[in-house]
């Protein structure tokens, strides 16, 4: 670590810095996703097909609300 390359803030303002630099874990690079970004595309795909959430669900071991969140991009907006 380089002592330079840091700096005081509040909570708030490490976030914002955080934020600002991408540095967040977000889709498939957060350490507890069950899903990746190619999962995400097929599941979008699959709706539009006519496949039910509760299918979709079942196939990737997910939850249908969370299906739903997807499809809806609730959640993985930036997939």
């Amino acid at each position: 670590m380089e002592p330079t390359h840091l700096f005081l803030g509040t909570a708030a303002q490490n976030t914002a810095d955080m934020l600002n630099k991408g540095r967040q874990a977000r889709a498939s690079r957060h350490g507890s996703a069950k899903l990746t970004d190619a999962d995400v595309l097929t599941i979008r795909s699959l709706r539009k097909c006519g496949e039910t959430y509760q299918t979709i669900a079942n196939r990737y071991g997910v939850t249908k609300t969370s299906v739903g969140d997807i499809v809806l991009y609730r959640t993985w907006r930036s997939v």
